[in-house]
């Protein structure tokens, strides 16, 4: 198999990009309506009296058990200098299996994915001490906690249509969840306090969540053997599956895999949530012009302070899943087997959910099975983040950003960013620790106008020939009506 420097850097780009993860956006004040995803303040801190984002887009995949190791760097492909040795006749990388390693000998394997939209969004200043926006998102995710790492080589060989058996123990830990939602969010900003040395925004955000699809499966204890896409045979279960439809797993993984919105025609829950910020800003900037701007009627074109410092609380809410939501126990003691033929995965090929209800008609004949429908509120994963802007003059500028996650660990981060910014032009250097405080990356943030591309691992991934976690985020932004006070309506 033949591999070309694009293929390779477009796979790193699809495969690892990192959701949520906006760094440098969150500090930009010519793009502020972008930021309001992380603090709801900054749409009164534009230097636009109107503002409104397009669109933005992220996506992510972690994992501990496949690593890309190539015998050389992104940085080699990029520029030509790959050794011979590892190309063919015709001068293109000639792909080697062993590059994917596996950790097989690990004891479980932790896998994550998700897929986040932003936008449509428009923000307009009333005044010089209010401002609202209007904005939507939608996220995909998916995660599974301690698999045994046979069943992913089981994956691996089925999707291959080859046939070997595979002992798979799920033991007590397993926990796969999937979850989509859309929500659509209003947000208002005030500036109570303004003065010559000092200025508080505070800001808050109501969300109104859709959940289009959710599942999750939990086990206290399975041990089965897959062959391929031959045959599964069942020693033991004890299994709790819930889902708000019996395509849901489908629709889910299909939506993170290809990067598509899921249909709005599976909203399956419905619930509330919140964002609440405040921001302080203080000292004066050396620039005559722009202490000019501070006698009461802060300037539109400009923020004249020397540091402002952000905090802001996440996501308190959840959705609530009425009676759609299924919820399937199952349970044995002595083993079964299922034999699949042929028309089931060729039906799953053409996206049908026939490996589902093979499964699920397996479960009620074979298995001790029970299915009922419940209720369910799944809380959403709120976040706290802290964040400071210095300004050592009018175009260079020095942001820190800390986000931590208690419910989920991995999204937590440090970021240092150090940046160039003028109306039409801004470049930045995201430095971070993050999945969790482990891992540290340093990338690069452009924007021209109002496009604008970011990572936060560019130059980590580029440097490096073993696997690489790249992440991307872009969009586009737009800001009109610059100018002072008076001019902002």
């Amino acid at each position: 198999m033949r591999i070309s420097k694009y293929a390779w850097i477009l796979g790193l780009l699809v495969s690892n990009a990192r959701a949520q993860s906006f760094t440098a956006a969150d500090f930009s004040q010519y793009m502020g309506l972008s930021a309001v995803y992380a603090n709801p303040c900054w749409i009164a801190a534009s230097p636009y009296a109107r503002q409104s984002q397009l669109g933005a887009v992220g996506a992510s995949f972690d994992n501990d058990y496949w690593a890309l190791e190539a015998p050389f760097t992104p940085w080699q492909l990029l520029t030509g200098t790959v050794d011979p040795q590892y190309k063919n006749a015709n001068g293109k990388i000639q792909w080697q299996p062993d590059w994917l390693t596996r950790n097989d000998g690990a004891a479980s394997v932790r896998l994550s994915t998700q897929v986040e939209f932003r936008g449509p969004a428009f923000a307009k200043q009333l005044g010089t001490r209010l401002a609202w926006s209007t904005q939507t998102r939608t996220r995909s995710y998916l995660q599974v906690l301690e698999a045994d790492p046979s069943l992913l080589k089981w994956a691996e060989t089925a999707g291959s249509g080859q046939s070997q058996a595979s002992g798979v123990n799920l033991g007590s830990a397993f926990h796969l969840q999937s979850s989509a939602w859309q929500e659509w969010a209003g947000s208002l900003a005030a500036v109570p306090v303004s003065n010559g040395s000092l200025r508080i925004r505070l800001g808050a955000t109501a969300k109104l969540y859709m959940g289009l699809g959710y599942v999750e499966a939990k086990s206290a204890g399975t041990r089965f053997k897959l062959y391929g896409q031959d045959s599964l045979t069942v020693f033991n279960s004890d299994m709790q599956w819930s889902y708000s439809s019996p395509r849901a797993i489908q629709a889910l993984t299909g939506s993170i895999l290809s990067g598509a919105r899921p249909s709005l025609g599976s909203i399956s829950g419905i619930g509330l949530g919140f964002d609440w910020g405040a921001v302080v800003e203080f000292g004066r900037m050396g620039d005559a012009k722009w202490k000019a701007a501070l006698d009461g009627k802060p300037s539109f074109g400009a923020n004249p302070y020397r540091a402002q410092l952000a905090f802001s609380f996440l996501d308190m809410g959840g959705i609530r899943y009425g009676n759609e939501l299924t919820s399937v126990n199952i349970f044995n003691d002595q083993p079964k087997t299922l034999v699949w033929d042929t028309a089931v995965w060729a039906a799953l090929a053409q996206g049908q959910n026939a490996l589902f209800t093979s499964l699920e008609s397996f479960a009620q004949s074979e298995l001790n099975y029970s299915k009922t429908a419940q209720k369910r509120s799944v809380r959403l994963p709120a976040t706290w983040v802290m964040q400071g802007n210095y300004r050592f003059n009018r175009w260079l500028q020095l942001g820190v950003q800390w986000k931590h996650n208690n419910q989920a660990l991995a999204l937590s981060s440090v970021r240092v960013v150090p940046r160039f910014e003028s109306k039409w032009f801004e470049l930045g250097t995201p430095l971070a620790l993050q999945a969790g405080y482990r891992d540290f990356g340093a990338g690069a943030f452009l924007r021209i106008g109002p496009v604008w591309l970011g990572s936060d691992k560019l130059f980590s991934s580029l440097f490096q020939n073993k696997k690489s976690d790249l992440d991307l985020y872009a969009g586009i932004s737009l800001g009109w009506k610059l100018g002072d006070s008076s001019k902002k309506n």
